[in-house]
């Protein structure tokens, strides 16, 4: 029998941007054979948070766009809210919950670089 046993399946993914810029990126999630997973019964949540746990960023509901059906999710946050991140390194992870199953996905670090023009 072995002792040990990991239940976290979640893939690490730093995820790199700028504040004050448009935040959007294009996720796809496929099963472990690389088939689409069908997303249009799932709730996806995005949680960003700093080191004392408060919640920096929330991406869930209307920020989230794309095709379901075939797995892709694009995640998009104003280039005002973006605004209002302080760069820095944060961390975060992505949630699926369909039904009672709740499943974190993704986690990894959130960077957010330094804006240099700011008109």
């Amino acid at each position: 029998m072995n002792p040990n046993s990991n239940s976290n399946i979640a893939a690490i993914l730093n995820i790199q941007c700028r504040k004050g810029d448009t935040f959007e990126r294009q996720f796809t999630f496929t099963d472990e054979d690389g088939v689409a997973i069908d997303l249009s019964s799932y709730t996806v949540v995005l949680t960003v948070k700093d080191a004392a746990g408060s919640t920096i960023l929330t991406i869930s509901g209307g920020d989230w766009s794309g095709t379901p059906s075939a797995g892709q999710l694009t995640a998009t946050k104003s280039a005002t809210t973006m605004g209002a991140v302080a760069a820095g390194t944060y961390n975060y992870d992505l949630q699926a919950t369909v039904g009672t199953s709740k499943v974190t996905w993704l986690a990894g670090k959130f960077i957010v670089d330094a804006e240099v023009t700011t008109a």
